[in-house]
């Protein structure tokens, strides 16, 4: 596959910064996240740590607990407001993650054994953190419990990633060695102006969020993994089996454009070697709608014609045989356009025609019948995609006599109708209508798809050029003008009801490939966890098409 848009990876998950910062800001107003911290570090006379304790629900009582006993080294508290990410212009794999304090006070012992008190009160302090990967090594992946290993190994196995993993709680910023020393200067306004006293706050934040494992609540921005108990979940069409991180920056005036990526695999494929990111924001692909879309989903559309599209243009091409002809399908999957062919010919003795004059008459049918078209934007929704399809046809009919004068030959009886005949009416009474299908592509409820017909118009042919001889000047047109006519007409007639016959029937043989494709069928993945609600193909970057969808983050219990 080979997506310049994607960069190689099978699909991307693409959140804004302004999404992700508003969903923490939720995650904390639910207590996911915690707002209230500490961490109290005692010691004894030599100076070496003896205990350290973390998010001590009587953290006064501790304190002044170790206080009283000549133990305190260092304590940190604070009730945290919500915190927010912001995308490195420079490095993509790394956020600015700020912390914004509320309020909170770092104590330590001086010389003297005497408590110093800072307040950091309305202050904030930035630092990076590396985006981590997901794989199905559960070696690589931080987890909370050993039975949520077991559970993640287990649904690896049998479907690929789990769709916990991409909720925003799992976001996975590698906290625990993040470097707490490397702040940004422009985010941060601790009143802390001493270097030792800088240092000791910076090594306490450090192992508050390092250690957050251990802690009754180690939901951080995704410090950790954690699946719930239920089992059995579904397999999506396109399963994502490995996931990594990357982040897209345009301008700090634009961070509905600036994202955080997960770059997915499907199939166990493996990462594209030496690709860690993508050239552009997805989000400059598609209008997103602030009051419901959250981010866009994309897919290589070599994967996704392969199996959704592909499979409705088999259903197409086994469906419209003429006679005992083999159709052929002309479909590039790394192209919108396709063209499906059908034909067949047939020459045999035609005796309706009666003369001495004649030694032997022919009668020669050729039928051709085409299915042609694009997968394209429905310009109505605005929120589909559309398979259409023209049907087109004709018939060539010729009556050819071979007689003892005029060399042989006398003049053709022909007549062509077609699709496109304006000459005059066909067999219907009509002049030539090409047929049209179109099916409608769009995105349904936990990641199942819509696929529907939504018309269907059986063509009609109608003459392009029909040769009578005159009996004024052929002998044999004298004699047999009526028969050729008739013949012509009835050859048209059943010509017309011949593919009105095939197309029935791939009207509903189609219905059946679309009902094996989507019911029951979970196509797209996360359903449970982000609302699909449009999708649109992008044609904006010539060459390079890329199924996109608009999405809304739907979880947050």
């Amino acid at each position: 596959m080979e997506s310049t848009i994607l960069t190689d990876y099978d699909m991307v998950l693409s959140l804004s910064e302004s999404t992700i910062n508003l969903l923490f800001s939720t995650l904390l107003q639910k207590n996911i996240i915690h707002q209230r911290w500490n961490i109290i570090i005692t010691g004894d006379d030599d100076d070496k740590v003896k205990e350290i304790k973390f998010n001590e629900e009587n953290f006064q009582d501790s304190l002044q607990d170790a206080i009283t006993k000549n133990e305190l080294k260092y304590a940190l508290n604070f009730e945290m407001a919500s915190p927010t990410i912001s995308i490195d212009p420079d490095e993509r794999l790394i956020v600015r993650l700020c912390i914004p304090f509320q309020k909170g006070t770092l104590y330590r012992f001086t010389l003297r054994r005497k408590i110093k008190e800072i307040h950091i009160n309305n202050s904030q302090y930035a630092f990076k953190v590396k985006l981590k990967k997901i794989e199905k090594n559960v070696e690589t992946t931080n987890w909370i419990t050993e039975e949520s290993k077991e559970r993640f190994e287990k649904i690896c196995q049998e479907i690929g990633l789990p769709q916990e993993i991409f909720t925003i709680e799992s976001l996975f910023l590698d906290l625990e060695n993040a470097n707490y020393a490397d702040y940004d200067k422009d985010l941060t306004n601790i009143p802390i102006e001493d270097v030792e006293l800088k240092s000791i706050f910076q090594n306490l934040l450090g192992n508050v969020f390092g250690n957050l494992a251990k802690t009754k609540n180690p939901y951080i921005l995704g410090y950790a993994v954690k699946l719930p108990k239920y089992e059995n979940q579904p397999k999506a069409l396109f399963q994502p089996t490995a996931c990594r991180f990357s982040t897209s920056y345009r301008s700090k005036q634009e961070n509905n454009t600036n994202a955080i990526n997960y770059l997915m695999m499907t199939k166990n494929r493996s990462f594209p070697e030496g690709q860690q990111n993508l050239n552009k924001s997805l989000l400059e692909k598609i209008t997103i709608n602030n009051e419901i879309d959250d981010g866009v989903f994309a897919i290589d559309y070599e994967l996704f014609g392969k199996n959704l599209i592909k499979p409705l243009l088999d259903a197409i091409s086994e469906g419209i045989k003429l006679d005992d002809s083999k159709p052929e399908l002309f479909y590039d999957l790394k192209k919108t356009d396709f063209l499906i062919k059908t034909s067949s010919k047939k020459r045999e003795k035609f005796n309706q025609i009666a003369s001495d004059l004649l030694k032997d008459t022919y009668l020669y049918l050729e039928k051709n019948l085409t299915v042609s078209g694009c997968l394209k934007n429905d310009s109505k929704t605005k929120k589909n995609l559309v398979l259409e399809c023209a049907v087109d046809y004709y018939v060539d009919i010729k009556i050819e006599p071979y007689g003892i004068f005029h060399g042989g030959r006398y003049e053709k009886y022909s007549a062509k109708l077609s699709t496109t005949g304006q000459y005059k009416e066909g067999p219907e009474g009509k002049k030539g209508i090409p047929g049209f299908i179109k099916i409608s592509i769009q995105p349904d409820t936990q990641g199942k798809m819509e696929i529907k017909i939504d018309e269907f118009r059986i063509p009609a042919i109608g003459y392009e050029r029909e040769n009578i001889p005159s009996a004024d000047y052929d002998v044999v047109a004298a004699l047999n003008n009526s028969a050729a006519k008739k013949e012509i007409d009835k050859d048209a007639e059943n010509a017309m009801n011949n593919v009105k016959e095939i197309l029935n029937k791939l009207k509903d043989n189609l219905q059946q490939k679309i009902n094996s494709l989507t019911v029951n069928k979970l196509i797209l993945p996360l359903g449970k966890i982000y609302t699909f609600n449009r999708i649109q193909l992008n044609e904006a970057d010539l060459g390079d098409n890329t199924i996109l969808f608009t999405v809304g983050y739907a979880r947050m219990e």
